[in-house]
């Protein structure tokens, strides 16, 4: 809740990462999941806001889970409330050995996946 005091002209980014952690902590410590999905809301409406505000990237990863009804997805802890509220969902996969990026939501691209490698050089589209 605080991060927006935190933003100054030389932050370039803010990663958060696995936001959902403490969600979870906090969903299993309490019967109450109105409070604990409010307050995850109003993080990421918080986020957005710094972001247009400061016109800076906000990363934020999550944790997920095995769909019990298809195993070969998955879904994010946080669930609606992150998928809501993010412009952009990016899912990473590492199967058998390939890695995999899937893009799953933004405003004007179409989902679409690829199969990229980890390299002295970088991140590289895997051909």
């Amino acid at each position: 809740d605080q991060i927006a005091s935190l933003i100054t002209d030389k932050i370039g980014i803010i990663i958060i990462d696995t936001i959902s952690m403490h969600y979870r902590l906090e969903l299993s410590q309490t019967t109450e999941g109105y409070e604990i999905n409010s307050a995850l809301a109003r993080q990421i409406a918080n986020l957005m806001k710094d972001a247009a505000t400061h016109n800076i990237p906000i990363i934020v990863t999550s944790q997920v889970y095995a769909d019990f009804k298809d195993k070969d997805r998955v879904n994010i802890v946080g669930g609606d409330i992150l998928k809501n509220g993010s412009k952009c969902l990016i899912e990473l996969h590492y199967t058998n050995g390939i890695r995999k990026a899937s893009l799953r939501k933004h405003r004007s691209i179409k989902e679409y996946t690829i199969d990229f490698t980890i390299t002295e050089k970088g991140i590289e589209k895997k051909r």
